[in-house]
């Protein structure tokens, strides 16, 4: 996210001195930590060395007691116990360069829950637990006197969301409609069971979760498998990466509203992402965007028929101008097949590119006519675009980047 950090220098919200929890483990002493309005709980523990944790809102029990850690390869964490707690408070207000609100409220309780092995290589994990008012994020750091080698095998992830009844819940499917509403125990069903993020939960009681990531830099994104035997419980998932000695990982989110717009308007996840590196964000200009392959194949009052062409770019340049639409997104096509490696977005296509099913998204070259009245020429797309205040935003596949 981009922002301006400003910390508000509050007396009542300074660092508290750690506490030390001595070396025992926790499977009969857990230890709780508050948002600041205090209806927010999570509860941590060791449970057979393993940690855990649990969250209530309002009283109501949300998560029931579930796992917490990553999978680390070739040798396991085991037999882990506390180290140390140390526990602090920050209210800090971070201004924004775009978004819903020209400011946000950074304000938390955390607690960094130290963990170390009992025997064997006796490494180290760091904890970090945020839980603000609208919700609590965690995530897991190495530290740099842990016991860990300079490279770290991230195998997977360990996180429990184990959902305190069958619950309500809506999924986000990629470019197909959200999976849902229906209850969390079918997304333990069929041919890929399991949920992509953000998962979000209705409760009976009304309140609405919803189960995100943020600041995700050096491994994959996470995804939601089914977490047996419990029909309302999942388990955070990712593909095999190597972390740094001292880095951590992405932010595992729970956000919490009585209402499906208060998840909408949380600053938790813009909070959690680091401050902006580009110091100069003037060039920076959002705005609202038409999307080529959103009116592909559609036909207009006037016969006109839109393609992945330059009358159809044009005729989007020109509505956009006319109803102050900032910018006109590209899609896959521009340069030629996105999956073809021999298709290169530094030069224009020279061929067609058609649909021969209105109902599937497949694209098939066809050579241009002889007279090609409007070739693809995207500098003169640009150009036009600009001549109309208008911008091009150009999609382009990784495969492309690589090339």
């Amino acid at each position: 996210s981009t922002g301006v950090r400003i910390e508000m220098k509050l007396p009542t919200y300074g660092i508290m001195l750690a506490v030390l929890l001595g070396t025992g483990t926790l499977s009969a002493e857990s230890f709780s930590i508050r948002s600041p309005n205090e209806q927010v709980v999570v509860t941590l523990g060791l449970v057979h060395g393993k940690p855990s944790w649990q969250l209530s809102v309002g009283g109501q029990e949300c998560l029931k007691p579930g796992k917490l850690g990553v999978a680390i390869g070739p040798n396991a964490l085991s037999n882990l116990e506390t180290a140390g707690v140390e526990r602090d408070t920050r209210r800090e207000v971070i201004e924004t360069a775009w978004g819903k609100f020209s400011q946000y409220e950074d304000h938390y309780r955390q607690v960094v829950w130290t963990l170390r092995e009992s025997d064997g290589q006796q490494r180290s994990l760091k904890i970090h637990v945020r839980v603000y008012d609208q919700g609590v994020a965690l995530r897991y750091q190495f530290p740099t006197d842990g016991g860990w080698n300079q490279a770290i095998q991230l195998k997977d992830d360990q996180t429990e969301f184990c959902f305190a009844d069958d619950y309500t819940g809506w999924c986000y499917a990629r470019e197909h409609d959200p999976i849902g509403p229906k209850p969390l125990s079918q997304f333990h069903d069929g041919p890929n069971p399991g949920a992509s993020l953000p998962l979000t939960v209705r409760t009976k009681s009304g309140l609405h979760m919803a189960v995100l990531e943020a600041a995700v830099f050096d491994h994959a994104p996470l995804s939601l498998i089914p977490s047996n035997p419990d029909p309302s419980a999942f388990r955070a998932s990712l593909t095999s990466s190597s972390l740094r000695r001292g880095s951590a990982t992405s932010w595992r989110v729970v956000l919490v509203g009585n209402s499906a717009g208060d998840l909408l308007v949380s600053p938790i996840l813009y909070c959690l992402n680091p401050p902006s590196e580009i110091d100069d964000t003037s060039w920076i200009k959002p705005g609202l965007a038409m999307w080529d392959w959103r009116a592909w194949g559609a036909t207009t009052d006037d016969g006109f028929t839109y393609g992945l062409d330059m009358p159809s770019w044009k005729r989007f340049i020109d509505f956009a101008s006319r109803n102050n639409v900032r910018y006109l997104v590209l899609d896959a096509g521009w340069y030629g097949l996105e999956f073809d490696p021999d298709s290169d977005p530094r030069t224009s296509r020279d061929y067609l590119l058609v649909q021969p099913d209105p109902q599937k998204p497949k694209l098939v070259p066809k050579p241009a006519p002889a007279q090609w009245d409007d070739p693809i020429d995207i500098p003169a797309l640009i150009r036009y675009g600009r001549s109309k205040n208008v911008g091009i935003v150009l999609y382009f596949n990784d495969i492309a980047r690589y090339h």
